[in-house]
Formats: structure tokens, sequence, C-alpha cells
């Protein structure tokens, strides 16, 4: 709750909160509901899963529904070159993370799946929405969504509340809010300029992200296996940005050429 008062009580001080549309609830509370399940399924996955396989499974569902989203609930092309990113995009995933399951961890594989679906929501279904709000207020409406339902299933398990103090978990605490009010205006941007296809692509950045710091901060030995599938998922976030230049910089080509044969046809026809 702490994350919508900060956010949504200047915007509402300023003027700038907009009335919301009973159209639009669905899709906000569907996109925290998405959040707040990728957060309890990553939980269990990752506390019972090893940390590659859970890492396997959580990036590869959020990559495809994605890309199924994108498909089915934004009328996106797919491509070649988008199907072979998503390849490239999905083995440089198992290069990176080994996968290691036995039988009993088989319901926990799933639901680290399940936890990569209810991210690609969370990342895109702002995308439905974001054109008739600012990205702060729906930051801030993610924020009180989360907070009322948190509210509710706290006094349903009847937990003991405190007060904040400057103690090591609640400093950690502010800087996790602060961190995450970030990436979430950051989401709500990025998704609302990109298709949800090259977006999802975009978001195994991470992954990358994560290797370099691991090496930098923690002088971690990089394997060949991890260096080569890192620069697997470079490529395939980079494949469909490629595609999009190409694209800038053949039309100008081809309207020349257009104008061209019209020049000569015209020529032609006046003898």
């Amino acid at each position: 709750m702490a994350g919508a008062v900060l956010i949504l009580v200047p915007l509402w001080l300023a003027g700038q909160l907009k009335p919301l549309k009973i159209r639009d609830l669905f899709w906000l509370v569907g996109r925290t509901l998405s959040g707040i399940l990728a957060f309890v399924t990553s939980y269990y996955a990752f506390y019972y899963l090893p940390i590659g396989t859970a890492y396997f499974m959580f990036f590869g569902g959020s990559t495809l529904g994605g890309f199924l989203l994108g498909k089915f609930l934004f009328q996106e092309s797919l491509n070649r070159l988008k199907i072979t990113a998503l390849f490239l995009a999905l083995i440089g995933l198992l290069l990176v993370y080994s996968i290691s399951v036995t039988s009993v961890q088989i319901w926990y594989l799933w639901l680290a799946f399940a936890s990569g679906l209810g991210a690609g929501l969370w990342n895109t279904l702002s995308k439905k929405v974001s054109d008739g709000y600012s990205a702060i207020q729906l930051n801030g409406l993610d924020f009180l969504i989360t907070g009322l339902v948190t509210l509710v299933i706290s006094f349903g398990f009847k937990e003991a509340w405190s007060w904040p103090t400057l103690t090591q978990p609640w400093i950690a605490n502010g800087l996790f809010l602060a961190m995450f009010a970030a990436a979430g205006q950051l989401v709500i941007i990025g998704f609302k300029n990109l298709d949800a296809q090259r977006g999802s692509l975009l978001m195994l950045m991470e992954i990358v992200f994560g290797i370099i710091l691991s090496s930098l901060i923690f002088h971690e030995r990089l394997s060949f296996l991890s260096l080569i599938g890192g620069s697997m998922i470079v490529l395939a976030a980079a494949l469909p940005e490629l595609g999009e230049l190409s694209k800038l910089w053949w039309r100008p080509k081809n309207r020349n050429s257009e104008l061209f044969r019209r020049a000569v046809t015209k020529k032609s026809a006046l003898g």
C-alpha cells in the first residue's frame, strides 16, 4: 500500500489522476493478479527446485507466454525472424541453466512454468490500457490492487502487524519497493512502445546482465556454455530489432524504385 500512496497521492494532488473506465478494470485487475500468481508460484518453485531448473522454466514460460499473448491477444504477426529468435532464446536458456529434476519435483516444475506465464501476463497486459492512462498511474494502480489483495490475505491468516523501523529487514523492504516501482514503470513504458513478442525477448537480457554482474561483483567463473548461451540470447533479442531497422533502411530505396518505375511508365505512355 505504501507504493500506491507514494505514487497516486501526488498524482491526485496535481490533478493528473484520470477516472477509471469500468471496461479497463478487467485488464488492470487481471494484470495485478497475474503478477501475484507469478510471485507465489515462483516462491515454491525456487524453494523446491534446483535454481537453474527453476530459472529455465520461469524464463521459458514468460517468453512463450509473451509470444502467445502477442499473437492471440494483440494480433501481432509471427514471422520467420521472430520464430528463429524464439528458438535461439530457448536454446540459449538451456545452455545457461542446467536442468535437473526428479519425479517428485514435476509439480514444482509446472509451478515454475506458471510463474513465468504470470510474469508474461504482468508484462504485457498493460498494453491494453496504456493508451488511456499515464504509466505512473498504471504503476500506482498495480500497487493499490496488490495492496488490497494482500491485506485481505493477511487478515484472513490473522497475521501480526508491526510499525516500520530502521532495521535491516525494513530497509531491505524499502529498497525492494523502490526497485519494483522503477521496474514497473519501465515495463509499462517499454511494452507500450513495443509489441509483446519483441518485448518478451528483450526481457531475457536480465539473464545476460545477471551473468555479467555475477562475474564482475561476485567473481564467478563463467562456463563456456554460459557464454555461448548468453550470446544466443543477445542475438535472439537483437534479431527482431534488426528486422525493423532493415525495413526502415529499405523503405526509401523501395519508394525511389517505385517512383522510377512510374516515371518510366509515364514516359513510355507519352511516346
